[in-house]
C-alpha cells in the first residue's frame, strides 16, 4: 500500500464522504495542532486533474486513525493484484456475509427488508475494481434468494456460456444491418479503427473524430458493396475512445513539453547535501499585474536560485521595458549578489535558455576554489534538458510560491496572465496598488516567511529553510567567501588590439590611459567584457602582465589651452619611457666591433693552377680597352695619330720616289 493516498480513496474505505477529509484538512491547515478522530493528519498536495488548478490533496497512511488504516489494509490484502480464482472467492464471501446480516430476519417480515434497506446504505467493497460501491435493495434480495435456492455456491458471479468470445465486431446496429461475413467485418473493422488512430494523431477533438469515422464506415461499407446509411453507421463513445492511446503520439509530435512532463521520474532526495553543494537557477515571471508605466512590462521577472540542500530561495527582482527579456547582464549581476552573501555554490543547475551562456566562464573559478566534482562529471555546471521542468527542483518552489505567497498579493492573477480572474470575475484584473519598490519590498517579506515556515515533505520533514541552514552550520558547514572583483576575469575575454600614438580602438572609439602613453611596445592583450560595459579596460602587456585600466580618451576645443598641455605631458610621457628604455640597454660601438670581428675571421684560402685559358685577340683588346683609364686612353690616342701620320709621311715619300725613277 502507497504511503499517501487520495482522499477518495480514504472516503470510500471509511465509508464517509470526501468533504468530511476535506474539512479536517482545512481544520490542520490553519491549526496544526488540529486533529481529527484524535489524529493529527499528514497532508501533501499533489499535480492531478479536478481540484483547484490541478492540485489535489493526498494524506500519510499511517496519520490516519486506526480503524481507518485497518479498512485500508483489508482493502488493500483483498485487492492485491488476485488471481481471478480468487476475485471470484472473494466476490463470493464479501456477498455472504452480507446476505448472513440480512437473511437473520424470517422471510417475509419487515425486519428482513429494513436490513436490506441499511445494507443497501453502505457501501461494499467491489473486488474487481478495487473501489467501495452501493448496492441496491433489489440486488440484496436477489442474493438473498439465490443463497436460499442454491447455498452459497448461488452467490458466485455466473459464468457466460460464450465467456472470452467478443460478440460484437464494430456495432450491434452495424453487425446486424450489413450482409457481411465475419472476415469482411473484421477487415472494415481493423481499418476503421486505424483511421480513427490517424484521427487521435492529429489530437482532432473527439466529435470530429466521430463525424469523421462515421463518414468513413460509410465509405468502406459502400466500398464493400452494401449502400449503408447513416444511422446504421453511427458510432458509440466507447468505439472512438477506445484508440485514444494513439493521442499520446500525437502529443509527442505536437506538445514535446507536455510528453516530458509525463516521462517516467525518479525522486531525488537532498540527504548528504550541504548547503550551496546544488544552487539551482531560473527566471520566472511574476503573476501580479504591476500599475501601468509607459515603456515597461506590467509583469516583473523574479532571477532566481534556489539551494537543494537547505530549500532556501533568493530572489531578484528585475521590471523590463516593452519587448525586451532578461539578458546575461541581468543574471550576472544576480548571481555575484547571491554567491557573495551565500557564498560560492558547489554545482550550478541551470536552465537551457541564453541567458546562462556566461555560467562556462565561472566553471573554472568554481573548480579552483576546491568544490569537488560529483557523480563523475567533468564541469560544476549543468544545464537542465529542455522540457525537463522536473529535472529542476526550482520548479517545484515556483508553483508553492506562487500558490500560497503570491496568491495573498493584490494583482495576483492566478497563474494565467492572459486572463481576467481572481479578484474581478469577468473583468480586467486590478493591479498592484503600490509602486515597484513596494512590491519589491513585499517580495522580500514573503521570502521571509517562506524561509521560517515549517515545510512539508520528505526533503526537510518539517524543518523550516532557515532551521535546515542553521543546522547545518552547528554540524561544521562554512561557506566560501567570494569577492566580486575575482570575476572580473571570469566574465572577460583576451582580445589582441594594436598601439598607435599611445592609444588601442575598442568599440569605436579610442582608449587611452597613463601606462599606454607610455608604452612603446606595438600590441596589448585587453580584457573585453563579454556582457557588461566597463568605463575602464584592463590593459595587459605583450608579457600578460597588467599594464593598466585605460578609458575613452577625451577630445579638446581646439583654442583649449589644456589640450596643448596635455599633448605635452604625453609626449613627455612617451619621451621619457624611451629615455628609461635608453638606459636599461647598453651602447655599443659598432664601428669597432666590425673592424675587431673582421680582425679574427679567416682570409680566403688560395686554390692551385690547373689549367689557363688565354683570351683572344679580340677579347684582350675589348679587355684592355675596357680597363685602361682615360689617362691611358689619351697617351694611346696620341701614339695612335703619331704613328698614323709617321706612316702617312712614309708613304708620300714612297710615292714621289716612285714618280721620280718613273722618268
Amino acid at each position: 500500500m502507497r504511503d499517501f493516498l487520495p482522499i477518495a480513496v480514504i472516503a470510500d474505505a471509511a465509508a464517509i464522504s470526501s468533504r468530511a477529509i476535506e474539512r479536517a484538512i482545512m481544520r490542520a491547515s490553519k491549526n496544526p495542532s488540529a486533529t481529527w478522530n484524535g489524529a493529527r493528519l499528514v497532508v501533501r498536495e499533489v499535480a492531478g486533474r479536478g481540484g483547484r488548478g490541478g492540485r489535489q490533496y493526498e494524506v500519510k497512511v499511517d496519520s490516519l486513525p486506526a480503524y481507518i488504516q485497518e479498512r485500508l489494509k483489508r482493502v488493500s490484502t483483498a485487492v492485491a493484484a488476485p488471481a481471478p480464482g480468487d476475485i471470484t472467492r472473494i466476490e463470493r464471501d464479501i456477498r455472504y456475509d452480507l446476505v448472513m446480516r440480512v437473511v437473520t430476519h424470517p422471510k417475509g417480515s419487515e425486519g428482513r427488508a429494513k436490513a436490506a434497506r441499511e445494507e443497501a446504505q453502505r457501501r461494499l467493497l467491489n473486488p474487481r475494481t478495487g473501489r467501495m460501491e452501493y448496492v441496491s435493495v433489489a440486488t440484496i434480495m436477489r442474493w438473498v434468494k439465490r443463497h436460499e435456492d442454491q447455498a452459497e455456491a448461488g452467490l458466485a458471479r455466473r459464468k457466460r456460456s460464450d465467456a472470452g468470445q467478443k460478440r460484437v465486431i464494430l456495432t450491434q446496429k452495424w453487425d446486424s444491418s450489413v450482409p457481411f461475413d465475419d472476415e469482411v467485418k473484421k477487415r472494415i473493422a481493423s481499418e476503421l479503427r486505424l483511421y480513427i488512430r490517424g484521427e487521435h494523431k492529429n489530437l482532432a477533438s473527439f466529435g470530429h473524430i466521430r463525424l469523421m469515422a462515421e463518414r468513413k464506415l460509410i465509405e468502406l461499407s459502400r466500398a464493400a458493396g452494401f449502400q449503408a446509411s447513416a444511422d446504421i453507421c453511427a458510432l458509440p463513445d466507447n468505439f472512438i475512445k477506445a484508440e485514444r492511446i494513439a493521442r499520446k503520439a500525437g502529443v509527442f509530435l505536437r506538445d514535446r513539453k507536455a510528453f516530458q512532463d509525463d516521462l517516467p521520474g525518479i525522486l531525488r532526495g537532498v540527504s548528504g547535501l550541504a548547503p550551496c553543494d546544488v544552487i539551482y537557477g531560473d527566471v520566472h515571471s511574476a503573476d501580479v499585474l504591476l500599475p501601468k508605466i509607459e515603456g515597461f512590462q506590467r509583469h516583473a521577472k523574479f532571477i532566481a536560485w534556489f539551494d537543494a540542500g537547505t530549500q532556501r530561495a533568493w530572489l531578484d527582482v528585475v521590471i523590463l521595458e516593452e519587448g525586451k527579456g532578461v539578458t546575461n547582464a541581468h543574471v550576472i549581476e544576480s548571481f555575484l549578489r547571491m554567491a557573495t552573501a551565500w557564498g560560492m555554490p558547489g554545482t550550478l543547475y541551470l536552465d537551457n535558455g541564453s541567458e546562462y551562456n556566461w555560467a562556462e566562464f565561472v566553471d573554472d573559478a568554481m573548480k579552483l576554489l576546491g568544490h569537488r566534482v560529483v557523480f563523475g562529471r567533468e564541469s560544476n555546471v549543468v544545464n537542465a534538458k529542455p522540457y525537463n521542468a522536473r529535472a529542476k527542483e526550482i520548479e517545484g518552489f515556483f508553483g508553492r510560491f506562487e500558490r500560497h505567497y503570491l496568491a495573498q498579493i493584490p494583482g495576483w492573477v492566478g497563474g494565467d496572465r492572459m486572463k481576467s480572474k481572481t479578484s474581478n470575475v469577468g473583468k480586467a484584473p486590478t493591479p498592484y496598488g503600490g509602486d515597484f519598490g513596494q512590491f519589491v519590498r513585499m517580495i522580500e517579506a514573503q521570502l521571509i516567511i517562506y524561509h521560517n515556515r515549517p515545510q512539508k515533505g520528505r526533503k526537510l520533514k518539517g524543518l523550516p529553510p532557515f532551521e535546515a541552514y542553521k543546522k547545518a552550520i552547528a554540524a561544521g558547514w562554512s561557506k566560501t567567501e567570494i569577492d566580486p572583483l575575482a570575476f572580473i576575469t571570469a566574465f572577460s575575454t583576451e582580445e589582441r588590439r594594436s598601439v598607435s600614438g599611445g592609444r588601442i580602438q575598442f568599440s569605436g572609439a579610442s582608449w587611452t590611459c597613463d601606462e599606454l602613453q607610455s608604452y612603446l611596445g606595438d600590441y596589448v592583450i585587453v580584457l573585453v567584457p563579454k556582457y557588461q560595459a566597463w568605463d575602464r579596460l584592463p590593459i595587459r602587456d605583450d608579457k600578460g602582465r597588467l599594464l593598466g585600466l585605460a578609458q575613452r580618451d577625451a577630445e579638446f576645443h581646439p583654442l583649449d589651452p589644456s589640450g596643448a598641455r596635455e599633448a605635452a605631458s604625453r609626449g613627455a610621457r612617451r619621451v621619457k619611457a624611451a629615455k628609461a628604455l635608453c638606459r636599461s640597454i647598453p651602447t655599443i660601438d659598432a664601428e669597432a666591433e666590425i673592424i675587431q670581428l673582421a680582425s679574427v675571421l679567416p682570409r680566403e684560402p688560395h686554390a692551385p693552377i690547373g689549367a689557363h685559358i688565354g683570351p683572344s685577340a679580340e677579347a684582350r683588346a675589348i679587355a684592355s680597352g675596357l680597363t685602361e683609364t682615360p689617362k691611358e686612353r689619351r697617351a694611346r690616342e696620341q701614339a695612335e695619330l703619331k704613328r698614323s701620320a709617321e706612316d702617312h709621311q712614309a708613304f708620300m715619300q714612297r710615292l714621289l720616289a716612285n714618280k721620280r725613277d718613273a722618268r
